[in-house]
């Protein structure tokens, strides 16, 4: 077989594949008390990459926090000069909590603004 027939048909065989993978998840319901609902990324030309998240809680007594471990630091009300991540918002119902990479801990109480904690 020719290598133009080869390349042809690996490219045919891959796009069935990623066909058939991106049908068979689609087809595919996840079940579940807690999912991402929503996922939105956003890449600049300065080299900055922005991340939304929207998680849907179903159960609402049974998730006390939504924790990750993370590589680079996490920043609330500031910048670095390094790769981080920003926290720019937590929307809850409930008391809520954002702890940076120092340590400082901000504290939302329920329809109020963050207050630093610690």
């Amino acid at each position: 077989m020719r290598e133009s027939k080869q390349i042809a048909l690996l490219a045919v065989v891959v796009t069935v594949l990623a066909c058939s993978t991106y049908l068979l998840f689609s087809a595919v319901q996840i079940t579940g008390d807690l999912w991402a609902d929503h996922y939105n990324v956003h890449l600049t030309t300065d080299g900055r990459l922005t991340e939304t998240f929207l998680y849907h809680v179903q159960n609402d007594h049974q998730y006390r926090m939504l924790y990750r471990y993370w590589d680079a630091d996490v920043v609330f009300n500031g910048q670095l000069t390094t790769p981080y991540l920003q926290v720019t918002n937590v929307e809850s119902p409930y008391t809520s909590y954002i702890k940076n990479y120092q340590g400082s801990v901000w504290l939302q109480m329920p329809n109020s603004q963050y207050e630093s904690f610690i």
